[in-house]
């Protein structure tokens, strides 16, 4: 399929994540109301006046392992999660801190790679699994409706995704951000 060894390749995929993570920012800071809390921000938090947590030790960051801990208390009117929750050993426990930590009619807002995006289909239909060996990186894979699913599972209502990239219907798309709303 692609060599990811070739520069030439690397720098196409860079530039398209690139664009498809401004994309998304744009879109959480305009959804973003109230107090809030960035999980997983590392270095490239999106707001300056949040409450940032990362597993790294970052200059304004809490550190915590996130699928173990929330070191937040108090209530927020967003938690945004961009990219982390297909990295964590347990979505559910982290969802729940999540809920535990949003003020009722509070957003949770998160972003990750869509495991239904057409090139992966692609692939896998021509025999590469290349998405999934990712040594480790990527624990979970999750659709628009999966992470629906979970979502709703741990109380969350009025659930909306917002397909990001280039490609926008949801089923093909290549990330998406789920908007989720503590009742």
């Amino acid at each position: 399929m692609f060599d990811y060894t070739d520069r030439g390749v690397r720098e196409r995929i860079e530039k398209h994540v690139v664009s498809s993570f401004a994309e998304r920012d744009k879109i959480v800071i305009g959804l973003a109301k109230g107090r809030k809390a960035e999980l997983g921000c590392g270095e490239a938090p999106l707001f300056k006046d949040s409450d940032k947590v990362d597993i790294f030790p970052i200059k304004g960051c809490a550190v915590a392992d996130l699928n173990k801990e929330m070191p937040l208390k108090g209530s927020y009117g967003t938690v945004i999660g961009l990219e982390i929750i297909e990295h964590l050993y347990n979505p559910d426990l982290f969802l729940e801190n999540c809920f535990k930590i949003l003020e009722n009619g509070g957003l949770l807002i998160l972003s990750t790679p869509n495991v239904l995006y057409w090139k992966i289909r692609l692939a896998l239909l021509f025999g590469s699994d290349r998405f999934f060996d990712t040594h480790g990186e990527h624990l979970y894979f999750f659709s628009p409706r999966s992470l629906t699913d979970l979502l709703e599972k741990h109380g969350f209502r009025d659930v909306r995704i917002i397909p990001i990239g280039k490609v926008k219907i949801k089923r093909f798309c290549g990330g998406f951000i789920a908007v989720a709303r503590k009742p």
